[in-house]
């Protein structure tokens, strides 16, 4: 058996995965359940921490605290040198980071029986689009909090490389397979900016006919910027615009929310809509945070409108990997699919117009790279 493990800290959901003959890679992290979800919820009446379910739980509970999600996305950016305020506690981010990863390391021990020393690292193949420097930054911090919860030995994997890992285990055959690694939340947000905030004021003037300013509502949008809003600052700027916004009604819904720290609650409800969006044409999104017995159609067509520059953008990706690999889409055998998000339809419609004689092969959405990384441990460290 290998000391060796490894670890997918994913956007949403994390894994750790340990190589065993006759077992399956991964742990039991939180519940008898593999995935602990990539939450942390300091709980400012206990001055305690709680992770995944039991974070998200405590939040939705109503205790006062501070909740973070989508820790991964801090990586690279500026983000990860600032601090988040509870009850006049300053709590840096990069010490969250390490508690998260932190707390992985203990649970997979615990699940394991044993310690591990080594561990290779999930990466995406960029943290940081286009900024090689930050790219370096974000895997240079993650290691340092690695090595800080008491990891020696460290290496990282692509995620994609992880996932072909581990459906490579399962085949007998030689195949040529695209993976589709697509766990990020952008779709989460363009849904919200979209169809929930414009109830919030998105898009309504001020007496002066300009727009009401839109970054509250992106970072209300984006997982790991809702803190921002609740600063002191913004609540000031918010009041300031409160009095001059024409539409008041949708705006005082957002100070309202604001007010009730309920930003990740909202975030929360898009996600269900975006995950059942994937199964059905129409949904309800259950609002009542908003106003009682509030609700939101949302539809697969709005959703798809919303999201159309994103996926173009994968599509622009699969046809330069292609040209870039001189492979034709004829000689892709099989489109292997991973992460939260590749069940979206319409970014499955895509990929598979781009490769129409490749069958589709689902995953475990939030295990492949998780058990392809512990395969990797074994090469990797024995």
């Amino acid at each position: 058996m290998s000391f060796a493990c490894g670890v997918d800290f994913g956007t949403s959901n994390s894994t750790v995965g340990w190589s065993r003959p006759g077992h399956d890679a991964l742990l039991p992290l939180e519940d008898g359940k593999v995935t602990l979800p990539s939450v942390v919820f300091f709980n400012a009446e206990d001055e305690a921490f709680s992770f995944g379910r039991a974070a998200l739980s405590g939040y939705l509970t109503g205790y006062e605290g501070r909740l973070m999600r989508s820790l991964k996305s801090l990586l690279g950016s500026s983000l990860i040198d600032a601090q988040t305020e509870v009850g006049g506690r300053a709590l840096p981010f990069r010490a969250l980071l390490t508690h998260f990863i932190g707390e992985l390391k203990a649970r997979a021990e615990t699940a394991a029986g044993r310690e591990f020393d080594s561990v290779v690292l999930g990466r995406p193949v960029f943290f940081v689009d286009d900024n090689p420097a930050a790219d370096q930054r974000a895997e240079d911090t993650l290691a340092e909090i690695a090595r800080s919860v008491g990891f020696k030995d460290i290496a990282f994997q692509y995620e994609p490389i992880a996932a072909a890992f581990d459906y490579e285990s399962t085949i007998t055959r030689e195949e040529l397979v695209l993976i589709a690694d697509i766990g990020g939340t952008d779709f989460d947000k363009y849904l919200s900016l979209s169809s929930v905030m414009p109830m919030l004021g998105l898009g309504s003037r001020l007496r002066n006919n300009s727009e009401v300013p839109s970054s509250y509502y992106f970072n209300l949008a984006t997982w790991h910027t809702i803190n921002q809003i609740y600063t002191r600052k913004a609540w000031q700027q918010l009041k300031d615009v409160q009095r001059e916004t024409l539409e008041r009604d949708k705006f005082d819904r957002l100070l309202d929310l604001v007010e009730q720290r309920a930003g990740h609650w909202l975030a929360l409800q898009v996600e269900q809509g975006k995950i059942g969006l994937s199964d059905a044409d129409t949904i309800q999104l259950s609002l009542d945070r908003i106003a009682p017995q509030q609700t939101l159609q949302l539809t697969r067509e709005q959703f798809n409108d919303s999201i159309g520059h994103l996926v173009g953008s994968v599509e622009n990706t699969v046809n330069n990997l292609l040209r870039d690999a001189g492979v034709s889409a004829a000689q892709v055998d099989t489109v292997f699919f991973t992460g939260g998000s590749s069940g979206v339809q319409l970014l499955r419609d895509k990929i598979a117009a781009l490769v129409p004689s490749a069958k589709a092969v689902e995953g475990d959405l939030f295990g492949s790279i998780g058990a392809g990384l512990a395969l990797d441990a074994v090469r990797k460290f024995g």
